[in-house]
């Protein structure tokens, strides 16, 4: 089921797992949550990733632009 979801962002143009290390971690839930509530900017989704996460908030902001 989380291939299957991973797949579907990718398809959509987002690279959760670009940014979190697993679909399913709390970073990525967030950024699902907020998703589903209907928010797509990528500097308020960039925000909800934790602060331990390994990437740069640079790589987080272009990972998640979404494709219009």
């Amino acid at each position: 089921m989380i291939q299957r979801l991973e797949r579907v962002l990718q398809d959509a143009g987002i690279k959760l797992t670009s940014v979190a290390s697993q679909a399913y971690s709390k970073s990525a839930r967030a950024i699902l949550d907020a998703l589903v509530e209907g928010e797509r900017d990528p500097k308020v989704l960039a925000s909800l990733v934790r602060r331990s996460a390994a990437v740069s908030p640079t790589v987080v902001h272009s990972t998640l632009m979404i494709q219009k």
